[in-house]
């Protein structure tokens, strides 16, 4: 009985580790206290973006109020908010034709588990932005791994996040122009 209650609190440690961006040691005091800090940042930062809002709105309904935010149709001006920056897909498909070893990387996924997912975009000249979901099982990691080096990809930085039962892989990596997964060459 007391090993389960362990076995249920070390998993449940593990799954705080998984979410927590920033974990200063891993024993379990380190552990809760950097989670601890990581939502008091979050409340922090909610506090402040529901402040903004706030004022946001404030201005808005001053201004309509006043007629001076309205346009020729009566409908009142919102501010304009920024949008997140995002990568155009290539114009002529490249990312996915120009890197044979993506596709078969792309294959090799799905046909381990078709609820698989491949995302791949285009970031620099011979740089693309590797995003792998598959299901959270003792071994995907291994399997991606091994992928990427029968691929000879050059992994520049990898991230690994465990998201509602599944695992997401972010790779950067570079593939080199005779990138040839049948050669024996490096």
């Amino acid at each position: 009985m007391e090993r389960d209650r362990r076995k249920r609190l070390n998993e449940k440690l593990y799954a705080l580790r998984a979410v927590v961006p920033k974990i200063s040691k891993m024993d379990k005091a380190s552990i809760v206290r950097d989670a601890i800090a990581h939502i008091e940042k979050l409340q922090a930062e909610e506090r402040r973006l529901l402040e903004e809002i706030s004022a946001l709105e404030s201005t808005v309904a001053t201004k309509s109020a006043a007629g001076a935010g309205d346009d020729d149709d009566g409908v009142p001006l919102l501010p304009r908010m920024k949008k997140p920056r995002t990568t155009p897909p290539p114009h002529d498909g490249a990312s996915m034709a120009a890197s044979p070893p993506l596709q078969i990387l792309q294959e090799l996924i799905v046909m381990n588990n078709p609820r698989s997912q491949l995302q791949v975009s285009k970031v620099g000249e011979r740089t693309m932005a590797v995003s792998i979901r598959c299901a959270r099982t003792r071994d995907a990691m291994v399997k991606v791994c091994r992928a990427m080096e029968a691929l000879r990809l050059k992994v520049v930085s990898a991230n690994v996040a465990a998201v509602d039962g599944s695992i997401v892989h972010t790779m950067f990596v570079q593939i080199s122009s005779l990138t040839d997964p049948s050669s024996n060459a490096s």
